[in-house]
């Protein structure tokens, strides 16, 4: 099983040498990595050359390669088109699940996310709306017509982040948190794709702009891993700074506990995907396994 996240901020060129991805320095230093190795890869220079060759065995062996725009934001995202052998039976299949079903793994995932927020301001000693949170959480219904897990984020990021605080601001928070849910969107997105499904088919969203609405409905109760490591680590700077960029890549590669072990958080979004797919697909019962989001331990770059 592949496992290493690769982040590329400066390279001459990508190519490939039989199996192996080559990464050409400036100063002409060559690295060679077995694809076999590499989960996902994350280029910010817009300056690199990469081959044909290389783009096509990429998608051979399924790594998740995303590209960043000047600003260093990921901007382009490289997913098979037919990696999975029976790709048309998967999405006959997504266009017809049970609406009454899809709305009750979308009450788990938002309940689950929810939860995960109130263990969070327990853990940093923010308890004023707690119980509020908690309010919101039994109020959660099928499909979650009112809207509870909103408004419950609106109270949960001011209480993190102050009273001024609007998601979506031009601010280094801001920043973080898009850059982070934007690797793990990215991460689900290819655990759907290689499957044989279509990302842009969601469950709870749909809007006609988002071509990830089923991604952005299954990462829900990870987006305390990105908040949690931003609240640790953006609270007194100004701007993401490269060194940061690094780490949030990497936190693909921290350890998280799920079903009672310790597992590569790459491998528990993927793990997480095909459950929830053949729940959907009602091949499994409706029963989600979810990672203790409170035990991720960050491995050093």
């Amino acid at each position: 099983m592949s496992w290493r996240s690769i982040y590329i901020s400066e390279a001459a060129k990508l190519s490939t040498n039989l199996d192996s991805l080559v990464i050409y320095k400036f100063n002409g230093d060559e690295i060679k990595i077995p694809f076999n190795d590499i989960d996902s890869i994350l280029l910010e220079d817009v300056k690199t050359v990469v081959t044909i060759k290389t783009l096509n065995k990429i998608v051979e062996y399924k790594i998740l390669f995303l590209i960043c725009d000047e600003k260093h934001n990921p901007n382009l995202y490289i997913m098979p088109s037919n990696g999975y052998y029976k790709q048309l039976q998967s999405i006959e299949n997504q266009i017809m699940w049970n609406k009454t079903l899809e709305e009750e793994v979308w009450n788990i995932i938002v309940k689950e996310k929810i939860r995960n927020q109130i263990k969070l301001l327990e853990k940093y000693y923010l308890s004023e709306k707690i119980e509020k949170m908690k309010s919101l959480l039994s109020n959660v219904k099928c499909g979650d017509v009112k809207n509870q897990e909103g408004i419950a984020a609106r109270i949960y990021f001011k209480e993190f982040f102050g009273d001024y605080f609007i998601r979506g601001g031009n601010d280094a928070i801001n920043s973080a948190l898009n850059y982070g849910y934007t690797i793990l969107n990215s991460s689900i997105s290819r655990a759907i794709a290689v499957r044989g499904y279509l990302p842009y088919l969601g469950i709870n969203h749909s809007n006609k702009f988002n071509k990830f609405n089923l991604s952005s409905d299954l990462i829900e109760p990870f987006r305390i891993i990105i908040d949690e490591w931003v609240i640790n680590n953006m609270l007194y700077k100004d701007v993401l700074e490269r060194a940061d960029r690094i780490r949030l890549v990497n936190l693909l590669n921290s350890k998280i506990k799920y079903k009672n072990k310790k597992c590569i958080l790459i491998n528990v979004i993927d793990s997480y995907v095909e459950e929830i797919l053949n729940i959907l697909n009602e091949d499994k019962k409706l029963e989600i396994n979810f990672p203790d989001i409170l035990t991720v331990e960050e491995n050093e770059v």
